[in-house]
Formats: C-alpha cells, sequence, structure tokens
C-alpha cells in the first residue's frame, strides 16, 4: 500500500488576507441598494361609493396607503357603518371618531 503523503498547508499571508477583506468590505459598500419606498399622498381624489340600495356618492379620498379619509366637497368625514353598510357623516364620541345616523346626501351634517 502506498503510504499517504501529508499535504501540508501554506498559511494566506496577511498582506493578501488584509486584501481579500478590503475587497469584500468594499464590494459591499458600493453595492446600491434599492431605494426606499415611500408612500403617494393623495389630496382630494374623487371617487364613486355605492349605497347597499344602489344610490351612488360623489365624495374625496385624501391620504397615503397607512392612513387616508373619505370626505364630502365641504370636508365632512364619511364612514361606512359596519351594521348597517350604510355610507354615513362621522361624529366624536369619547374622542374617537365613529359612525352617525346621518346617512350622506339625506342630511346637512352642518347644523
Amino acid at each position: 500500500m502506498e503510504a499517504r503523503s501529508k499535504m501540508r498547508y501554506r498559511p494566506v499571508p496577511k498582506r493578501i488576507f488584509f486584501l481579500m477583506n478590503v475587497i469584500f468590505l468594499m464590494t459591499l459598500v458600493l453595492i446600491p441598494l434599492p431605494p426606499r419606498a415611500e408612500a403617494a399622498y393623495v389630496r382630494n381624489h374623487p371617487i364613486t361609493l355605492v349605497q347597499p340600495d344602489g344610490e351612488t356618492i360623489s365624495c374625496f379620498v385624501t391620504g397615503d396607503e397607512f392612513w387616508r379619509r373619505v370626505h364630502d366637497a365641504r370636508g365632512f368625514t364619511i364612514l361606512q357603518n359596519q351594521v348597517t353598510g350604510l355610507y354615513v357623516y362621522a361624529t366624536e364620541a369619547d374622542n374617537q371618531v365613529v359612525p352617525s345616523d346621518y346617512r350622506v346626501g339625506w342630511y346637512d351634517p352642518k347644523p
């Protein structure tokens, strides 16, 4: 049987090791990162809502993908009542915006 010759490994010189690290780090620094995605803010974008009975409401939306507000031409906020499905004007209760009983298009929200 042949005797296995022992392979001897030569250590990588410090200079080459340093250059490899520098090239690796420079590659990381110089790789362009994708730009951060920003939301497009929309102000008074016209939309049409449809009531459950088929009535259409012309209104506007203001905001971005994280926060938006649906409102009429005079700036009154419109919400959908989760119980009835109707679009109604908003009111404030306990420092929160909640749906009122005033259906959009049927009542004047300004007293």
